[in-house]
């Protein structure tokens, strides 16, 4: 077996439709001096199961060979494809089974070659070339410090402010665990997008999607993120003419996870400072174009969005800084002995307390989704290896969730029972300290301008989802495309500007978008990528969670969707 598989593998290589990347000079000392059983891994083929040479040089996509010997594990990274392999540091063997002789044993010393047919790439996968959600566009430079910014940035938008309200419906311990659970499951689902990427050298969620799932899928998966996207854009630019302009619809009294239905009353920042005087409305569009045009427009035309990272960064900072305000505000309180005893259980007394249960998981699934923006920061690192990006991942994910638990807790002690919605209507009253007003004016600004950071790292994957639907056969790829651009970029901006002037509510888009697009982009999709698993990648317990993830987003759609119906129009009526 060793010797058959040592001289296809060089018969291979020789090939005059394949080109060898810049470490075949070490390969061939492991191909001739194998001392143990080969197993070559040639596009998910492996020896033995059919003629892998045939299927290698019949694919059209990059071909790998990893021949695997005792000794200690050790990868090389290939010339172009960036090293698909992730050699994890805890030795695991679940998480790597590619990684493993043909009896399940652990794998010896790892040495591979990239063979790729000449003229092809290693970028773009899946959909093709540069369509499909975070294809490569040939830039590779980003920092693991940058794609934590990036992805942070993705993380912490509009959630971090319906966040306290769930612990106000939840309880105190429940609420934060909860909190925690839903970090951890975002890590498992992301991971799952990234080790398959890495291993199948394609660099798209949407090529994911479509190899396993069928090309139909891939258009749910478009439109699931379209959905998200423009929803949580919108958002952005509601809030930031909330709190600048003001709002004045009609309070609510009902259950806090009504997530922003209850209205702030307050004049707005304009209004306050004495710059606007009169009806708060006109200044509502006037304030979101403002926004758009002097703001956003520079932002949303950079075209890689590594070019966001110092925004990102200062994004995070801002988020930071929000953090600090509430968690000082709440111990200078407590210091005063003004903190009351929290809600430590659930609220179930009223039927409209039991849907109201079922409406904080889309709020904290929404509040955790990046997915759609996975891919494109994966293709930008300097160093493209599941090892990097899933530290990248980690890293914002337990920065998020840091983040998170701190304003959840410091906002929940501070207001107690009374803790809206939407966490920047508590901050336009007196906090009881010097300085209240100041602090107040601090706290809103901070948040707008970390919305204003979020908004184009956000659109960054809603304009590539609508120019692949759009554009589903254009030649060239988006960013080479500058009218193609520039079409797209502007029609994107005037929809989700055009929702904000005309969507007062965000309430139930909250609910809808958590229940329906969050699910399938955070669990369902990574769910059935690895039931649907055909190279070996997932272990049995990878099994097991995506069966439960598959459980756990039906119940919340069904219950989250019912329940925001049920908020929008029975409660409201009542």
């Amino acid at each position: 077996m060793a010797a058959r598989d040592a001289e296809q593998a060089q018969s291979l290589s020789t090939d005059p439709r394949f080109t060898i990347g810049d470490d075949a000079e070490t390969h061939d000392d492991d191909v001739s001096d194998v001392a143990h059983e080969v197993v070559v891994v040639t596009n998910g083929f492996r020896s033995g199961d059919l003629s892998w040479q045939q299927q290698a040089k019949s694919s059209s996509s990059p071909v790998t060979t990893t021949l695997i010997r005792p000794g200690k594990l050790e990868s090389q990274d290939n010339s172009d494809a960036n090293n698909e392999f992730d050699n994890r540091e805890d030795g695991s063997e679940d998480r790597e089974p590619m990684l493993k002789s043909p009896s399940g044993a652990a794998s010896g010393k790892i040495k591979s070659f990239s063979l790729e047919p000449s003229g092809h790439g290693s970028g773009g996968g899946g959909g093709g070339g540069h369509h499909g959600l975070g294809g490569g566009h040939g830039f590779a430079g980003a920092t693991v410090s940058s794609g934590i910014f990036n992805l942070s940035t993705s993380i912490i938008g509009a959630g971090i402010m319906g966040l306290p309200a769930t612990l106000n419906v939840l309880g105190l311990p429940l609420g934060v665990l909860l909190l925690v659970a839903m970090g951890l499951l975002t890590e498992l689902s992301i991971e799952v997008l990234v080790n398959a990427s890495a291993v199948r050298r394609i660099w798209t969620y949407s090529g994911l999607v479509v190899e396993d799932c069928g090309q139909r899928s891939r258009l749910v998966l478009d439109l699931a993120v379209l959905v998200n996207n423009v929803g949580m854009c919108t958002v952005y630019l509601i809030i930031v003419a909330d709190v600048v302009a003001g709002t004045s619809w009609q309070h609510a009294t009902s259950s806090p996870v009504e997530a922003m239905r209850e209205a702030s009353l307050h004049e707005g920042l304009l209004a306050e400072w004495g710059l606007v005087a009169g009806a708060w409305w006109p200044m509502r569009p006037i304030v979101i174009i403002s926004t758009m045009l002097l703001v956003l427009a520079p932002l949303v035309s950079l075209k890689h969005v590594d070019s966001l990272h110092y925004t990102s960064a200062l994004s995070i900072l801002l988020a930071v800084v929000f953090v600090v305000i509430t968690v000082a505000v709440a111990a200078a309180q407590w210091v005063q002995g003004r903190i009351q005893l929290p809600r430590m259980l659930p609220a179930c007394s009223s039927l409209k307390d039991l849907t109201g249960l079922f409406s904080v998981i889309p709020v904290m699934a929404t509040a955790y989704a990046c997915h759609y923006n996975v891919h494109s920061i994966f293709v930008e690192l300097k160093e493209r290896t599941a090892a990097t990006m899933l530290r990248v991942t980690r890293s914002s994910l337990l920065l998020c969730t840091t983040v998170y638990v701190l304003t959840s807790v410091s906002a929940f002690l501070l207001f107690g029972s009374s803790t809206a919605s939407d966490v920047l209507i508590n901050f336009d009253r007196d906090l009881g300290l010097p300085l209240s007003s100041l602090i107040n004016d601090t706290v809103r600004v901070t948040y707008v301008l970390h919305i204003v950071f979020v908004f184009p790292v956000i659109f960054y994957s809603l304009r590539i989802i609508a120019d692949d639907l759009i554009f589903p056969g254009a030649e060239k790829p988006l960013l080479e495309d500058d009218r193609r651009f520039a079409v797209v970029t502007v029609g994107g901006m005037v929809l989700v500007g055009v929702g904000a002037v005309m969507v007062p509510n965000i309430g139930l888009a909250f609910d809808i978008t958590g229940a329906t697009a969050t699910m399938l982009l955070a669990f369902v999709f990574p769910a059935l990528l690895t039931l649907k698993d055909r190279l070996g990648l997932f272990a049995s317990w990878h099994r097991a969670v995506a069966h439960f993830l598959l459980v756990f987003a039906a119940i919340v759609s069904v219950t989250g969707l019912s329940s925001g119906l049920y908020h929008a129009f029975v409660s409201s009526a009542e």
